[in-house]
């Protein structure tokens, strides 16, 4: 993985890419990669949540306004099967071109959205090169402090991410690994819904954070979780690194393997890179379950300020770099 500054690297050329995918969103930070391909003649495929989008008319607008885009494609936060039927009918007209480098911006899709965006790639696109570019947040959850940060709260339900069922088996007890970040709130809600048998609550350490401020909030949040998660006994905390999705697989499958006996469900409620971390576990370990827990509420107005800051890799590289089993 490296990491450049956004004002000192063409992202497309270092990609060398044929197919450029991006989802649009309430964050500002939801475009700045898409600012730098203005004159671009490549094919950019851009995703929109259906059921929010009059809450970035202006990204839109810009979207429309300076992009020569291709494709501008519903997805929906409510409907998965509605979501994955666009991802695929958008990708299949892209199948006959000759496409080897695909660049997926991963900055602001849902967790949700961006792991069935890699799972139908890696279907469609399976011969293909896909290179990854997060753009990092200066600040989250901007002008509160400490304990006052949130980006979302509540859920209205957990279902299983299509593409990541894993094998449930009926009898077994459940073991919960759930990657927390500033969303206390549904960390709380989640394990009162699943009631696992037991716990394990991965967190970001501060010099692992990719946000410039506040990069204790993670450790301190998950601190607050698990001293006041009195009711299960079988609760244990790990480090992940939220700046690289190859030591969060492992440290995933690590716990998983502790508990390889029982079930196995993981929440990342962190950022995309540790979310690609739970893809990559998957990926060598199909028992897992991922799941996701949509939001009552998002921290719309003050979710978070742009970073200058870019992180690009290589999906073949990353999966290739996991070595735990």
């Amino acid at each position: 993985m490296s990491k450049f500054s956004l004002d000192e690297i063409n992202v497309l050329d270092y990609c060398k890419a044929d197919l450029v995918i991006i989802c649009c969103s309430f964050e500002s930070r939801s475009i700045e990669l898409l600012k730098r391909f203005e004159t671009t003649d490549k094919p950019i495929v851009v995703f929109y949540n259906k059921e929010s989008a009059g809450l970035f008319e202006e990204n839109l607008k810009y979207v429309k306004s300076h992009i020569k885009y291709n494709y501008l494609t519903e997805i929906s936060i409510d409907d998965p099967l509605f979501t994955v039927d666009r991802i695929i009918q958008t990708f299949d007209k892209f199948s006959s071109h000759n496409i080897n480098n695909v660049l997926l911006d991963i900055t602001c899709f849902t967790h949700e959205a961006l792991l069935i965006v890699l799972k139908v790639l890696s279907t469609i696109f399976n011969k293909v090169n896909i290179t990854c570019a997060y753009v990092n947040a200066l600040d989250y959850s901007i002008g509160d402090n400490g304990n006052d940060k949130w980006l979302s709260r509540g859920i209205s339900k957990i279902r299983s991410v299509l593409g990541y069922a894993g094998n449930i088996e009926p009898g077994k007890k459940t073991h919960l690994i759930l990657i927390v970040g500033y969303e206390i709130d549904r960390a709380y809600a989640i394990i009162n819904e699943l009631e696992p048998n037991s716990i394990s609550i991965g967190y970001g350490k501060a010099e692992h954070a990719t946000a410039a401020k506040n990069k204790s909030s993670n450790e301190l949040y998950s601190n607050l979780l698990f001293a006041t998660s009195a009711l299960y006994y079988d609760i244990s905390r790990f480090e992940i690194r939220c700046n690289d999705p190859v030591s969060t697989a492992n440290s995933i499958l690590e716990q998983a393997k502790k508990n390889q006996d029982k079930n196995i469900i993981v929440v990342p409620l962190n950022n995309k890179l540790s979310t690609l971390g739970a893809a990559l576990a998957y990926e060598k370990n199909n028992n897992l379950q991922i799941c996701y827990a949509k939001a009552l509420e998002y921290n719309i107005q003050n979710y978070s300020l742009p970073g200058d800051q870019v992180y690009i890799f290589s999906i073949a590289d990353l999966i290739g770099s996991v070595t735990q089993e």
